[in-house]
């Protein structure tokens, strides 16, 4: 009788828990240290069990892009502000 690689990844989930070692150790990598501070514009954050910035997104946002006058980012957000300002402000 022949295993195909279904039943064999079958097999290990049943006696192991876990189908692969490469699905076990990026479960592990997710796991996130507990009471950790985020710093965001002045203002600290404790982490929690609901906390999902990615340190690709941590390190874009210590860039501080929006506060660079060139960035067409900062751009539209200065447009933005005009608008709302121009239109909605109290005379």
């Amino acid at each position: 009788m022949r295993i195909t690689v279904f039943q064999t990844g079958i097999r290990r989930l049943l006696a192991t828990g876990t189908t692969t070692r490469r699905w076990a150790s990026s479960q592990q990598a997710q796991k996130k240290p507990e009471k950790e501070v985020f710093e965001l514009d002045g203002r600290q954050y404790r982490t929690d069990s609901l906390y999902n910035v990615s340190p690709a997104v941590r390190r874009l946002l210590d860039r501080r892009i929006l506060h660079e006058t060139s960035n067409p980012l900062n751009l539209l957000k200065r447009r933005i502000t005009d608008y709302v300002h121009q239109t909605y402000r109290k005379p």
